[in-house]
């Protein structure tokens, strides 16, 4: 989650562009990719699990700041409401 925040709060990128190679790999990396719903669904219960929320601070650079809630809504709006 923090790749996808850092890039589309620090970064100039096409989402239209990622949310295509994401289509392309799901395509080629499951039979059936999830749903948007189901993508959110899984998306939330992660967001409850400690482990998935805190295990990034292990290894971003001294002084960046992060929130995981922050972070989910900035992804959640900007790619998964567009897959």
């Amino acid at each position: 989650m923090f790749d996808l925040y850092w890039a589309l709060t620090q970064l100039d990128i096409d989402t239209e562009k990622v949310i295509h190679c994401y289509s392309i790999h799901m395509k080629n990396a499951v039979d059936k990719p999830p749903t948007q719903k189901q993508f959110l669904a899984n998306i939330n219960e992660k967001m409850t699990d400690k482990d998935f929320m805190e295990d990034i601070r292990l290894v971003l650079k001294q002084g960046i700041e992060y929130n995981g809630d922050m972070a989910w809504e900035v992804v959640r709006r900007g790619l998964v409401e567009k897959i």
